[in-house]
């Protein structure tokens, strides 16, 4: 029995080469079988996907119809990190795990396309990640500027990504008031949904922010950005 262990799942004795890690690399220290390893993913998925439903019903109930431009990119942070694996900026692959080894340049780092200092979203509407060297040489650039800045392989991927979630092109940007930054994750949608909905028998915001109540969007936005972030 030297050349096998017991999962931690299924509680079956395999052979110790057909444990995984954590990551799902092949490791013989590994608790799971490759099998229950692969269950679990599934379970973790479905579990995660269950709670990024409930979380979209109390944003709804918070901001109404506009909770999209209103969001923080920190309430979804696991779906912002899926969107690539390298900066779209300039091709670095990005680093998304936490190491506090790492100098800030070299981190991952979320960047707001349009700045907040010209009145652009802090929201995940508005957010990517890119590698921290991007995000510290762009500052609060308007992103139109900042494109003409980028080889023109990485300036028109990362237009088109900007296209894909604002629902228009860069140039219809109407710079605005500076935007006062939300902060980290809504400790409101810890609340129940009940407690919520007493809390706000109407929503927080009932309109678009002043400098986009002018611009047109693509009309099927909302119901992309809804789909991906369920995943």
């Amino acid at each position: 029995m030297a050349d096998r262990k017991k999962c931690r799942k299924c509680k079956v004795h395999h052979l110790k080469t057909s444990f995984v890690d954590s990551s799902g690399e092949r490791n013989p220290k590994g608790a799971f079988c490759r099998s229950c390893f692969n269950e679990r993913e599934v379970e973790m998925r479905a579990s995660a996907r269950k709670e990024r439903i409930a979380d979209l019903e109390k944003l709804k109930v918070i901001y109404g119809e506009f909770w999209i431009f209103y969001t923080s990119p920190h309430t979804f942070p696991e779906r912002l990190a899926t969107e690539r694996e390298h900066c779209p900026y300039c091709g670095t692959k990005l680093n998304l795990v936490y190491d506090p080894g790492l100098k800030s340049q070299q981190k991952a780092h979320i960047e707001h396309m349009d700045p907040l200092e010209l009145g652009g979203e802090d929201s995940f509407r508005n957010s990517i990640y890119v590698c921290g060297s991007c995000n510290l040489k762009k500052g609060s650039m308007a992103f139109t500027k900042w494109l003409a800045q980028l080889d023109s392989e990485y300036a028109n991927k990362s237009r088109d990504i900007y296209i894909q979630k604002h629902g228009f092109a860069p140039e219809k940007f109407i710079e605005g008031e500076p935007t006062e930054r939300c902060g980290g994750y809504d400790a409101r949608l810890c609340w129940t949904l009940s407690e919520l909905k007493e809390k706000y028998p109407e929503p927080e915001k009932k309109a678009l922010p002043d400098n986009l109540q002018s611009v047109d969007f693509d009309s099927d936005l909302l119901n992309k950005l809804t789909n991906f972030i369920l995943g």
